[in-house]
């Protein structure tokens, strides 16, 4: 079987991060899965490498073993009862050290799941125009990271950005 390209899935061992690295296998993509030291996830297989660390280390963000065409960042602190030094430095510090580095090494595609929260008081269902207002601070970490994203493809930065904002999930 001919393989297709790396990507590295930041947050692999969550929910949402172990779903994405079975897909990514199962379409045939190799895959760089990484996740906090002692978080549990075991993949095997010749076209997964596990990369324990921790991405509000900025070292671990710069040493990162690249080589990977597409990021799909997954990993964030949920837990909107955090304080605000914990939700920035997981959701806004660590996501922007990620983009640099995929700017610095030519990555083709960075995905990023932010939050449907960052809109409120919508008695409707929401649309991506509708105006943004982050309440909390989970939001407000979500919120500003899209921005530094937002302005760094503004000015011209590659890769391509894809932004994902879902709602809650559960499982």
């Amino acid at each position: 079987m001919a393989y297709r390209e790396t990507v590295l899935v930041t947050g692999a061992g969550g929910g949402v991060g172990t779903y994405l690295v079975r897909e990514l296998l199962s379409a045939g993509y190799k895959v760089k899965a990484t996740d906090l030291p002692g978080r549990p996830f075991a993949f095997g297989g010749s076209r997964v490498k596990e990369v324990r660390g921790d991405l509000t280390d900025r070292k671990f963000v710069e040493d990162l073993p690249f080589g990977v065409d597409h990021i799909i960042h997954a990993g964030a602190a949920l837990d909107i009862g955090l304080p605000w030094e914990v939700l920035k430095a997981v959701n806004l510090d660590a996501t922007v050290w990620l983009w640099e580095k995929a700017v610095e090494c030519g990555i083709e595609r960075f995905v990023f799941f932010s939050s449907a929260s960052t809109y409120q008081g919508q008695d409707r269902p929401i649309v991506e125009s509708d105006p943004q207002d982050p309440s909390g601070n989970y939001e407000r970490s979500k919120f500003l990271a899209e921005k530094v994203l937002l302005k760094s493809k503004a000015d011209g930065a590659k890769p391509h950005l894809t932004m994902l904002r879902p709602a809650l999930i559960i499982g």
